[in-house]
């Protein structure tokens, strides 16, 4: 959970961190220890929950820019497989057809050549498609 929310978690830290500075530096203005400060006055204190909610807010915001881009980097890193293996399996379907229309032992009907024909244009189409696009 830790490892999903880290930058809401950090942005809370920056914002307690900040809060506690401004305690320290408000406690030396008046001569007064850390403690002295928070116990004194603690309508102050709930001011200075402000920094603590600006620091979640901005992690929040952090932790929502980087989903993006994790999920854009997930989509891309797919995008990429399935490149790699359709452009592996167009090639494998285009050799096959080429060598049934190029091999003269076969006799197909011309019906058969011309579907064989077809689905080799598509095959070509297909592989165009996935090495030119997906790049």
């Amino acid at each position: 959970m830790f490892r999903k929310y880290r930058e809401i978690f950090y942005g809370a830290i920056i914002g307690l961190g900040a809060a506690c500075l401004d305690t320290f530096i408000d406690a030396q203005s008046q001569q007064n220890s850390f403690v002295d400060q928070i116990t004194q006055y603690p309508t102050v204190m709930l001011e200075r929950a402000i920094f603590l909610l600006f620091g979640l807010a901005i992690g929040f915001l952090v932790w929502r820019n980087r989903r993006r881009e994790r999920d854009f980097h997930r989509i891309f890193t797919a995008a990429e497989h399935l490149q790699q293996g359709s452009d592996k399996q167009a090639l494998l379907i285009n050799t096959k057809i080429q060598v049934l229309l190029t091999r003269e032992d076969f006799h197909f009907s011309p019906e058969a050549q011309e579907l064989l024909r077809g689905i080799y244009d598509s095959s070509k189409q297909l592989q165009t498609l996935v090495r030119d696009k997906l790049v």
